[in-house]
């Protein structure tokens, strides 16, 4: 099995996910990356490889592009409400 990771993964570390109408601590966070890498270390079950960049293009083949401007757009817009919590929809 391929494994794709990178140390970003630890930039990922939201404080909370909307789950059903409620808030909830998030499930996915640095510490549980860190601890699949281990296990498929520990298992030997095949290589570790860093992430490519494809750019846009295999993105923009199957998304509009309103729908990236929008993507593109959203951490700023959401910082202009002055808020520090997570961007959720």
């Amino acid at each position: 099995m391929l494994t794709i990771y990178s140390d970003d993964h630890h930039l990922h570390h939201g404080r909370c996910e909307l789950i059903d109408g409620q808030l909830k601590p998030c499930f996915e966070m640095p510490s549980r990356a860190d601890h699949v890498l281990q296990r498929v270390k520990n298992q030997n079950l095949g290589p570790v490889e860093a992430p490519q960049d494809f750019g846009l293009d295999p993105i923009a083949r199957i998304h509009s592009r309103d729908y990236l401007d929008f993507f593109k757009g959203a951490w700023a817009r959401w910082t202009e409400f002055n808020t520090d919590g997570d961007l959720l929809p």
